[in-house]
């Protein structure tokens, strides 16, 4: 078993977290109907340091998923089987649960936002993982570092 590539765990992060954050635009726009609305609450406040936050977020929800893709890769094989279970992983744990807490407070009329971007959430995060999985080598045995 190789030591974890640093490196890879980083750059395939940052390339999984801009995944996952088109993912959430391109869901946010189609579930408001308008590009200009991303971003935009019901009393129409523009909340850019949401927006912030949210995207500094998907980055470290990037860095996880490959971060579990290097961790899980010598016991459950390298490619892509193991790189959409530990999507699926980082979904359950990052859009799974507020989803599942959101359609049991919110009245089911109001849930369908929700359900479309869990679902944007699930194909960022499997495509994402995906993306973190093929970037990701572990260090050859006995390389030297530079």
């Amino acid at each position: 078993m190789g030591r974890i590539n640093a490196w890879r765990v980083v750059s395939g992060g940052i390339l999984a977290g801009l995944v996952v954050a088109t993912a959430n635009i391109v869901g946010a726009a189609s579930n408001m109907g308008n590009w200009e609305n991303i971003g935009v609450i019901a009393t129409g406040v523009l909340r850019r340091p949401l927006i912030t936050v949210a995207h500094v977020a998907e980055l470290v929800l990037g860095l996880a998923m490959a971060w579990l893709y290097a961790v899980a890769r010598p016991r459950l094989g390298g490619g892509g089987r193991t790189a959409v279970l530990m999507g699926l992983v980082c979904w359950v744990l990052a859009y799974g649960t507020t989803w599942a807490m959101m359609t049991v407070w919110l009245p089911a009329e109001s849930t369908g936002g929700i359900n479309g971007a869990t679902l944007w959430g699930l194909a960022g995060c499997v495509a994402g993982s995906l993306v973190a999985g093929a970037v990701y080598r572990e260090n050859a045995r006995g390389a030297r570092r530079r």
